[in-house]
């Protein structure tokens, strides 16, 4: 056994849930969330460990079925999710919401992470764009209570949100960039 197995196990018997998904790599980060035993986790701290060492470091959302059941619990405890400047924020919003989402391909449309930015999800459109992809910006709208949380550590201006509460107002593709210069 490894010294960091060894880690991870001893945070895990300690009920230490924080350092346990510490040590975890980004691309482990849902997965280690998932082994947590849940029947021991108030839905305060489910929802402070989902926002800092689960959601900012996953790329992932395609396993729509997973995100589906996580975004799902406890929703009487979602605020924890936010800090209370982002509480203040997403409170301060108007009822309907304009949203944004750029992804690099038409199927990857419909998804849990939008935007107040239409520049920031221009960028995301772009990010993983390449030669045969189809990037595209959505322009949404939500209402203020479907809204699961507003996150801007990251200063993305990021709506979390389940896909059929955003309404999809218009949809623009984007021209790609070659992944190398052509000579």
């Amino acid at each position: 056994m490894s010294a960091l197995s060894a880690q991870k196990g001893w945070a895990l018997r300690r009920d230490e849930w924080e350092n346990y998904l510490r040590l975890h790599g980004h691309a482990e980060a849902v997965n280690a969330f998932m082994r947590l035993p849940h029947e021991r986790i108030d839905g305060v701290t489910y929802w402070r460990l989902m926002a800092g060492f689960v959601w900012w470091r996953t790329e992932n959302f395609t396993e729509r079925w997973l995100w589906r059941g996580l975004l799902q619990r406890h929703p009487e405890h979602r605020a924890a999710m936010m800090s209370d400047a982002e509480q203040g924020k997403l409170a301060s919003l108007p009822e309907q919401v304009e949203v944004w989402r750029g992804v690099s391909d038409a199927e990857y449309a419909e998804g849990f992470s939008w935007t107040l930015s239409r520049r920031q999800a221009h960028w995301f459109a772009k990010r993983f764009a390449f030669e045969g992809t189809s990037p595209r910006l959505l322009r949404g709208s939500i209402a203020r209570t479907d809204v699961i949380a507003f996150l801007d550590g990251r200063s993305e201006q990021e709506i979390v949100a389940f896909p059929e509460s955003v309404e999809i107002l218009s949809e623009s593709r984007l021209r790609t960039h070659s992944a190398m210069p052509r000579r």
